[in-house]
């Protein structure tokens, strides 16, 4: 949940103390809040966070307040070159929080702000979760691992289908379906899950996706689509 009363989203940053050891090396680390860092420091990294709160019911006229929830929808990770480490004084504008209603519609967004870019070399990353991909119980169904920010090919697309057990107005909820996306819309690591009534694992299948044929010196090793079942422990 942001802090309460903050308009920004949370941002921290890893830096090294001062105090090399007899190698000139950083001797430890410490998290600090921006802005904290001593003079003399080596900043490792700047992380932020920005926020989506969506609104699930409106307050009403007799007084029952709103209620929501607030959720990540995008990091981003400033990495800095530290060998050496030089200083810079420059900014990027990132998000910071969005807000929504029950159906996913946008009703308001604050600001974007200012992070400060603390080392010349850096390398930007960034990691996102779609705010329609985030339903109204909290599960993130696909999730974007971004590598670099500037560069959408390194981007590694994650899913996950939730089910709920024993029907409506059950409460537990478990990870039915998962993969990755792959090239030429394949589903790396495809696995789907089975239950009992208690919420216990019972059968797990990963599903390989074979080629048909492995190309040799000689001749080619026909093979056939396979389904591994690994039992529940």
């Amino acid at each position: 949940m942001p802090p309460r009363g903050a308009r920004s989203g949370l941002q921290t940053e890893l830096c090294g103390r001062v105090g090399p050891d007899a190698r000139g090396r950083i001797a430890c680390l410490s998290g600090c809040w921006p802005g904290a860092a001593a003079d003399g420091d080596e900043d490792l990294s700047t992380s932020h966070a920005s926020y989506t709160v969506r609104t699930l019911f409106p307050a009403t006229s007799d007084g029952r307040p709103a209620v929501s929830y607030a959720f990540v929808h995008q990091t981003d990770e400033l990495r800095y070159d530290t060998s050496p480490f030089r200083p810079e004084t420059g900014t990027v504008e990132l998000p910071t929080v969005e807000r929504q209603d029950a159906t996913f519609a946008s009703t308001a967004a604050e600001p974007p702000e200012l992070v400060r870019i603390r080392g010349q070399q850096s390398a930007h990353l960034r990691s996102m979760t779609s705010n329609v991909d985030v339903d109204n119980v909290g599960h993130a169904r696909l999730s974007t691992a971004g590598g670099f920010a500037s560069d959408e090919e390194d981007d590694i697309v994650s899913h996950q289908i939730p089910v709920l057990l024993g029907g409506d107005g059950a409460w537990m909820w478990r990870t039915e379906r998962s993969w990755t996306d792959g090239p030429g819309a394949q589903a790396l690591g495809e696995t789907t899950n089975e239950y009992n009534d208690e919420g216990d694992l019972t059968h797990t299948a990963v599903i390989a996706a074979l080629p048909t044929a492995h190309p040799m010196a000689s001749s080619s090793v026909r093979g056939s689509s396979q389904m591994a079942i690994l039992p529940a422990t």
